[in-house]
């Protein structure tokens, strides 16, 4: 391996060239990463590790590779960015909204959507170590009763209320985070 990169600064390679690049794949994760910093991306002669590629990889040799870069980001780096990509992605689950009542596959797929959604919302107020905020409280409780009802629906085959549910009140929900609760997040965290 000609060079190896931590978040664009060349460093000496971490172990031997014959060694697979899968085990230096395994060292990044084990070793640098930490409390403090996590993987974000790995680059491998210039393009982004995926788990296919990295499958691929695994037992190249490391001198068979030229170059490798590593950037981490921190949890709030993290947190960050994962509220700046909730409201597109609020977007794309209101979309679905129109196609999940009437096709279990999109129903299950919005369903995983939302129980990211609310965990995210909860790791960012967390890392970010925002308090209680009402607006963001009283969404956070709409969403989930929202979810909840849904899940109850689904279970008792109430198709009326869960088109209801899809139609109305969840898009309804949505918007109001990435009218109110978004801009509530952001400005206690500038705070």
């Amino acid at each position: 391996m000609n060079e190896f990169c931590i978040n664009g600064k060349i460093q000496p390679s971490p172990m031997e060239e014959t060694r697979p690049l899968g085990s230096l794949i395994e060292y990044i994760h084990g070793s640098l990463s930490g409390k403090n910093a996590a993987v974000s991306s790995i680059r491998v002669n210039g393009m982004e590790l995926t788990l296919e590629s990295e499958t691929a990889l695994a037992a190249v040799p490391l001198s068979d590779i030229q170059s490798v870069d590593v950037c981490f980001t921190t949890p709030r780096e993290l947190a960050e960015e994962t509220l700046d990509i909730l409201a597109p992605y609020s977007e794309r689950m209101e979309t679905l909204c129109g196609h999940a009542a009437n096709d279990e596959t999109v129903f299950g797929k919005l369903l995983d959507g939302l129980h990211v959604f609310s965990e995210s919302i909860g790791v960012i107020k967390s890392t970010l170590r925002i308090g209680y905020l009402p607006r963001v409280g009283l969404l956070e409780a709409e969403l989930l009763s929202i979810l909840s009802d849904l899940l109850e629906a689904r279970k008792t085959g109430d198709k009326e209320y869960i088109a209801q549910l899809l139609g109305q009140h969840l898009p309804a929900v949505l918007a109001d985070w990435r009218r109110e609760g978004f801009a509530a997040l952001r400005k206690a965290r500038d705070s």
